[in-house]
């Protein structure tokens, strides 16, 4: 991310990765949306005590925020992926999981902002 951009995700990288604005547009909507459904299940799977399950969705979450050039999201996932493996306490995890949820929000927020900001420039160039 450059110094004077405060989003959540690097937007030039994702352009590299792939290949133009309208494309990682798409993605970070999806995934933004997507996200808010993984995050119920990650919930009941994390107060039902179900492991495997909380472990794999954790790291199907850092995965695609690695995809999405956003780091904040990327660390808080992988740090909940560590301790639901590991088996630590349920507040150890649930913390974890509120930064998680947290770093979603601030995803959420930026994906807003970023897109508002992009159709806003459309609708004065035309």
């Amino acid at each position: 991310m450059s110094s004077s951009d405060n989003r959540p995700f690097d937007i030039d990288e994702m352009i590299c990765r792939y290949g133009n604005r309208e494309i990682s547009e798409e993605i970070l909507t999806c995934y933004t949306e997507e996200l808010r459904s993984q995050l119920r299940i990650l919930s009941t799977a994390i107060s039902s005590g179900r492991h495997s399950e909380a472990h794999r969705i954790a790291h199907s979450i850092r995965g695609g925020a690695q995809n999405i050039s956003s780091p904040g999201l990327r660390d808080a996932a992988m740090r909940l992926e560590e301790a639901v493996k590991e088996k630590r306490t349920m507040p150890q995890v649930r913390n974890l999981y509120s930064a998680v949820e947290h770093e979603v929000l601030l995803l959420a927020e930026g994906v807003t902002t970023w897109i508002a900001g992009r159709n806003h420039e459309k609708s004065t160039l035309r």
